[in-house]
């Protein structure tokens, strides 16, 4: 058993999940040329951008201007529930009542 190491974590790997997001953050606003609208944008807006277009439109253009396009209605579908999932939250199911009432054809309603 002497020749096992023992191994101690790093503290620097307690933030880094968040570190990954820190670095997404950062990248994202970074501001570039929109060869596809003219335009400077950061890269978050234009990746919300697209992501709009996809749903409406069915395609979008990377910032080099090349489009991308949705093939099918379940990738369109996949788009419209990431988009919403994001922007309204996620769907909530709706406890509703059924009645149910039975019909009788046919029947005396005097002797019912």
């Amino acid at each position: 058993m002497d020749d096992l190491a023992i191994y101690t974590p790093d503290s620097s790997l307690d933030v880094a999940p968040r570190k990954i997001a820190e670095l997404l953050k950062r990248i994202g606003d970074k501001r570039q040329h929109s060869f596809s609208t003219g335009s400077d944008t950061t890269y978050a807006e234009h990746l919300a951008e697209m992501i709009w277009d996809l749903a409406a439109n069915g395609r979008a253009n990377y910032l080099d201007g090349q489009e991308v396009f949705v093939e099918d209605f379940a990738e369109w579908l996949s788009v419209v529930k990431f988009l919403t999932g994001h922007t309204e939250g996620p769907v909530k199911e709706l406890q509703a009542q059924m009645n149910v009432f039975k019909v009788y054809m046919g029947i005396d309603e005097n002797r019912v």
